[in-house]
């Protein structure tokens, strides 16, 4: 018909041509998504508009294969990327190509519950033929290339959970896509856990939804066996399980350090702190976790070695910049032009050092009663720096002029609430090593007293902290979850360390008459200096914290409360369960003729046969854990001389025995039931073997019924 018009012109072909086009375009078109699929996109495209244009609706699959070739057209693009604009790009588009709700953007409830009610029909099937879509051969090709392709597969989990996260993606939701956008969110979550290991939203749980799958959907069995396969992968899960506990305890730290390391320069001091942990810090976290930190610390250290090697003199605060450049860009050794940059400030340094030094430790020692810890510290990390060994060594008669006032200083500081406990510790470790670098200009003796009194200041640094979180108000609600508990063991550890290096110091401190003084060991002129060394009274600092009122009073707390209270309770569930019949007094002994086998059957039944099992072993099972928490207190807490922790001392010991009986009856109930129950016959030997093994192992075979022994023997020998 259209033929005949379009012959005779007749103006109706005009109105008829559309339709014929739209009815080929169908046939083509129609229940054939794998032959749509492999279509040039502009035939494909073509015979679609062909179809709507004449108002007709085409298939849901027929649009789906349409979406999914489009799909992975563009992870083609993709794979081939090669600059990062082309990556960004292909992402764009894959993006706006695969989510199903881009050309939807709802915004109202009631729009949202429309759209809902028209298409859930057909949502189950779109659902499947975008994730067939994502899940295309490019894609796929994208994981098993990892190894060259996992900047663009990070770039794209980034960008799809962002897009997931979006308020059109929120808006989203209740129109029958939550599952498919789950899904989707899994599989990006997973790929951003392997491959960014600074993104602090990941966690395992992320990587295990993954390699953990048992489900049956086709895309997540491919997923899970594509990142479970081949090098590249497997490395990275392997590293990320060896450093998992190490990178999660640093994780703050981390954190930390990479708020120091932001901005376009990073404070001197914040260098050193970062320089001086990044070696630790790279053996134990996982690979990539400093990446930013180490990016960032690079480039400031090679703009500050720049700036002090292209100039004249020296400037004040150089020699700290000099130190850390000389401790921070060995770690970037690797990288270009970092050697060469190190030979150059050496040689600055060679010119310079001395005439820095010297006038600073000129000024210091003049003042050295005006001097703070602080000062001095800084001052001292800046001087023992490695690249100036052979002044160390000249001037380390000088540098012990420095310890007296280092502790004076440190007997208030250590004791100073407004002192941070890290900055005072941090400041401690700067005097240890001060003396481990003068040690040859110091007597032997005073080399060893100094070491055990810092170390004794450090217990009592220990102390000084853990003793006020113990007087928070919150201290006793945090009881509960075992945080006071904690604090307790922290202080009788630095209680018990105190104590033991007191008694070392007062060797020192208080020699004997007949021994010649210490400090008249050395020359005239350091007398004075080494005396000073010994009456600090950091030694005798934390007397008055070691007997702390609160802090007995809360162990004896603690010790009394767990014997009457846990280990008490404990000997009324024993009674309860096993009721009289756990102690041998009251029933073995009743037995005229132990050796008949038909006496004992009738007085076990009558006792020991009425018992719960599951009972018996709970109450054992509990009772060893409660045994092994009462010794741990009073191992912990025994040097206090506390009257309390001998009470519960003795109520672990009567808890031992009474386990011990108990593990007897049961013991001796299990051993009944294997031999006379016929039913057990299949399962009997491997019982009787385990308790005969337990019996052996606590020593106790005297102590159940010789009758039952003989019969377990005699059952395992048939």
């Amino acid at each position: 018909m259209l033929d005949k018009y379009e012959r005779e012109e007749d103006r109706n072909q005009f109105l008829l041509r559309p339709w014929v086009v739209a009815c080929e375009a169908a046939l083509i078109l129609k229940d054939n998504a794998d032959k749509v699929r492999a279509m040039n996109p502009a035939s494909r495209l073509q015979h679609i508009n062909a179809v709507e244009a004449v108002g007709a609706e085409v298939p849901i699959s027929i649009k789906s294969a349409v979406a999914a070739s489009s799909v992975e057209e563009k992870f083609e693009m993709l794979l081939k990327a090669n600059s990062n604009v082309e990556v960004l790009t292909a992402v764009r588009h894959i993006l706006q190509t695969l989510m199903p709700f881009q050309t939807i953007a709802m915004r109202t409830e009631a729009k949202i519950n429309q759209v809902a009610e028209k298409m859930k029909d057909t949502t189950g099937e779109m659902q499947e033929a975008i994730m067939d879509a994502f899940g295309c051969d490019a894609f796929f090709k994208l994981v098993m290339e990892g190894s060259t392709q996992w900047k663009k597969i990070l770039k794209f989990s980034q960008a799809l959970l962002q897009e997931l996260a979006s308020d059109t993606a929120k808006a989203a939701h209740g129109m029958g896509w939550d599952s498919i956008l789950k899904r989707m969110q899994v599989a990006a979550q997973a790929f951003c856990m392997l491959l960014d290991p600074e993104d602090t939203e990941r966690s395992f749980q992320d990587l295990a939804a993954v390699r953990s799958y048992k489900g049956d959907l086709s895309f997540e069995h491919t997923l899970k066996s594509s990142l479970s396969s081949g090098a590249f992968w497997n490395n990275i899960v392997d590293n990320i399980l060896q450093t998992a506990t190490a990178t999660k305890l640093a994780a703050s730290r981390i954190s930390d350090l990479r708020t120091m390391a932001k901005g376009p320069e990073i404070a001197t001091s914040d260098l050193l702190t970062i320089v001086a942990e990044l070696p630790q810090l790279r053996k134990t976290v996982r690979r990539g976790s400093l990446e930013s930190i180490e990016h960032n610390v690079q480039k400031c250290l090679k703009d500050l070695a720049i700036k002090i090697v292209n100039q004249q003199s020296p400037q004040s605060g150089d020699g700290e910049r000099i130190t850390v450049v000389m401790q921070g860009l060995p770690l970037f050794d690797s990288k270009e032009g970092v050697l060469d940059l190190l030979a150059r400030v050496r040689k600055w340094q060679a010119g310079h050092t001395d005439f820095m030094v010297a006038s600073e430790i000129e000024d210091i020692l003049r003042n050295i009663e005006t001097k703070t810890l602080g000062d001095l510290a800084s001052f001292v990390t800046k001087i023992l720096s490695k690249e100036r060994q052979d002044t160390t060594a000249e001037m380390g008669k000088q540098l012990v002029g420095l310890l007296p006032q280092m502790l004076a200083c440190a007997k208030q500081e250590v004791l100073d609430e407004k002192i941070p406990q890290a900055t005072f510790k941090s400041r401690w470790q700067c005097m240890k090593l001060l003396v481990r670098e003068i040690q040859k200009s110091l007597p032997p003796k005073h080399f060893d007293y100094l070491i055990n009194l810092l170390d004794l200041t450090f217990f009592g640094c220990m102390l000084v902290n853990d003793l006020r979180a113990l007087k928070q108000p919150a201290a006793e609600d945090a009881a509960e979850h075992g945080v006071q508990t904690d604090i307790l063991e922290r202080c009788a550890k630095s209680v018990k360390g105190i104590g033991s290096l007191k008694s070392k110091c007062a060797i020192m401190e208080n020699p004997a008459d007949d021994a010649e003084p210490a400090a008249e060991q050395a020359v005239d002129g350091e007398n004075d200096v080494l005396a000073s060394l010994l009456t600090s009274g950091l030694s005798t600092n934390f007397d008055s914290l070691c007997e702390d009122k609160g802090l007995r009073d809360r162990i004896s707390k603690l010790a009394e409360e767990f014997a009457t209270t846990t280990v008490g309770n404990h000997f009324t569930v024993i009674n309860n369960v096993a009721k009289k019949w756990h102690s041998d007094k009251l029933w073995k002994n009743d037995l005229e003729n132990p050796d008949d086998f038909g006496e004992v059957t009738k007085l076990l039944e009558k006792t020991l046969q009425g018992l719960s099992g599951n009972g018996l072993r709970k109450a054992l099972d509990d009772g060893k854990k409660i045994h092994n928490n009462a010794n741990g207190i009073v191992k912990s807490y025994s040097f206090f001389k506390l009257a309390e922790v001998d009470t519960l001392q003795q109520a672990s010991a009567k808890l031992a025995q009474e386990l011990r009986l108990l593990a007897n009856v049961l013991t001796e109930q299990i051993l009944f039931t294997c031999v006379t129950n016929p039913k057990l016959k299949g399962s009997a030997a491997e019982i009787i073997r385990q308790q005969m093994t337990e019996i052996q192992a606590r020593n106790a075979e005297s102590e159940i019924l010789p009758i039952l022994i003989e019969k377990a023997k005699a059952f395992l020998n048939e």
